[in-house]
């Protein structure tokens, strides 16, 4: 029986990705950081059981309260036993019987010097929940390996007490069954128990063959949820030049050669104003989150990804919510890593270079935008307007490329000081659907202008520093 999205157990991950852009719950993904944070030296970690009676109150503790961070009162073990519980309550396993099959097939038959690109090409057709949860599960498994030496849990170990919690059997089973032999039936039952110790003897093949295929994907996560270039080139997606970023030199050219980057900005500026004046009427409404308005809209470019906005008052007055947002990126991006204002084209234009990741495990994302702000007088208030472009002083800061088709923040006064900013967006992160990404935005948006007005209640901090090329 498949639960609301309301709780934590038992929820489609596609459920979590509507509701926090993130295929795994936020408490899971904090329960994980806790054990990298806690507990990674813990002897027998995912071997050794909780206390069942803990380890079920604070199931139903998550259950009632997802927001729950607080884990002091619960030993290590009890919040491994609680993410198995975890995976193993999912509706649909992260590895079903036909992917397990096929990669036990790929472990067995496959020569090694091509099972990496095949176990690539199977990963890369899951759907994007169960390849994005299966990967922070991998890359967390990965850190426990790791300390090997104190935990005494190396790839071999955690892969036989994880890969019942997280795979499907072939035979349909995730647990071995133990052998049974007896010689005091009749004759006519001897031929039964023969077929049943068959399928035991099966059963136990394969879980040994799945054993072996986690431990691999544990031991080689890195590379495993990589796509070669050539296999991409292979591909055909008709949409996929369409959101290239062009050279920032070419920026609002028409098809004559005449136009620049100033020409493409106040188009931006024009289109932004009338969409103000206009109220977002045309613009179709998501749920509220967490307090924050979201809505989307269509564009018929070609491209299968929506723009979507979003909205949220800041106890702020408009410059100081304009000069945070220009200058002060890591005050309210916690997953920034690196930032370089590459060039200045004008006082108001930069080429702006930053990587960020949207977890403490996946990839990064690095994006190189042209950035422009504008203030109106008529009304008081300030926009920012990014975009895609490529430049040539662009060294690379992460391996994935993402490509911001729009970025555009309007930021208006409102009275008692305070400010309502609006944050218009649509990105190709790269590696996930449309579905994935249509489902995931609004969460993200929520996420990103929440972030903003949270940044107002914490001090600044003086160990970033922004460099300039």
């Amino acid at each position: 029986m498949v639960k609301s999205a309301d709780g934590v157990f038992g929820v489609p991950l596609i459920l979590n990705v509507q509701k926090h852009g993130h295929p795994l719950p936020p408490v899971i993904l904090k329960a994980m950081d806790y054990i990298r944070e806690k507990g990674l030296k813990t002897e027998g970690l995912f071997r050794k059981a909780g206390n069942a009676a803990r380890v079920l109150l604070l199931e139903e503790l998550l259950d009632k309260s997802p927001e729950f961070d607080n884990f002091e009162k619960y030993g290590i073990n009890d919040i491994a036993a609680m993410i198995k519980s975890f995976l193993r309550r999912l509706p649909e396993p992260l590895i079903n019987s036909k992917v397990c099959d096929a990669l036990i097939h790929i472990h067995d038959y496959v020569p090694p010097e091509m099972r990496m690109q095949a176990i690539q090409s199977l990963v890369a057709l899951l759907p994007c929940q169960t390849r994005l949860a299966l990967q922070e599960l991998l890359l967390f498994m990965r850190d426990i390996v790791d300390n090997a030496v104190e935990n005494q849990m190396d790839a071999d170990n955690l892969s036989v007490c994880m890969t019942q919690s997280i795979a499907v059997l072939p035979s349909g089973s995730k647990a071995v069954p133990g052998m049974r032999r007896t010689g005091s039936f009749r004759k006519h039952h001897e031929v039964k128990l023969t077929q049943q110790e068959f399928a035991q003897k099966k059963e136990i093949m394969e879980s040994l063959a799945a054993n072996k295929c986690l431990a691999y994907m544990i031991e080689e996560v890195d590379q495993l949820f990589m796509v070669s270039s050539d296999m991409l080139q292979a591909c055909k997606f008709s949409y996929l030049e369409v959101g290239e970023p062009v050279p920032y030199t070419e920026l609002g050219q028409d098809k004559y050669g005449f136009g620049d980057y100033r020409s493409y900005v106040e188009g931006c500026v024009a289109v932004l104003l009338k969409e103000q004046r206009q109220k977002f009427r045309n613009w179709n409404s998501f749920d509220s989150i967490n307090g924050v308005d979201i809505s989307w809209q269509k564009v018929g470019d070609g491209l299968p990804l929506r723009l979507c906005r979003s909205s949220v008052e800041i106890p702020a007055p408009t410059h100081q919510v304009f000069r945070r947002i220009w200058n002060e990126q890591h005050l309210w991006d916690p997953g920034l890593e690196q930032v370089r204002v590459l060039s200045e084209p004008d006082m108001h234009t930069q080429i702006y270079q930053y990587s960020a990741t949207a977890s403490t495990t996946q990839s990064s994302r690095e994006y190189c935008v042209l950035r422009s702000w504008r203030y109106i007088e008529n009304g008081g208030f300030f926009m920012i307007l990014c975009t895609s472009v490529t430049h040539p002083a662009a060294a690379p800061l992460a391996t994935i490329q993402g490509t911001a088709l729009a970025s555009r923040y309007l930021i208006e006064p409102l009275e008692a000081g305070l400010t309502k900013l609006t944050y218009i967006g649509r990105f190709d992160p790269k590696g996930v659907s449309a579905e994935y990404y249509n489902y995931g935005l609004g969460p993200f948006l929520c996420t990103h202008v929440a972030n903003i007005k949270k940044s107002f209640k914490k001090g600044v901090s003086p160990d970033f520093q922004e460099t300039s090329v």
